[in-house]
């Protein structure tokens, strides 16, 4: 997110002119925040289980 409002903020500085309003701004910013959300909470499952399977792994071969 913190790169989308980067972007969108040096955009505007160098094109002279506005090339994004401030409500393109936020809504871009509210977009990929919630794109983000959406990718971390899919992934988080995978890497309990991936470290879940890890851990009776290592008591298994103790």
């Amino acid at each position: 997110m913190n790169l989308f409002i980067i972007g969108a903020m040096l955009s505007n500085i160098y094109a002279g002119e506005a090339s994004y309003t401030l409500v393109d701004i936020v809504a871009g910013c509210i977009f990929v925040f919630f794109i983000s959300m959406i990718i971390s909470l899919s992934l988080w499952p995978k890497a309990m289980d991936w470290l879940e399977s890890k851990e009776k792994t290592k008591k298994t071969v103790k």
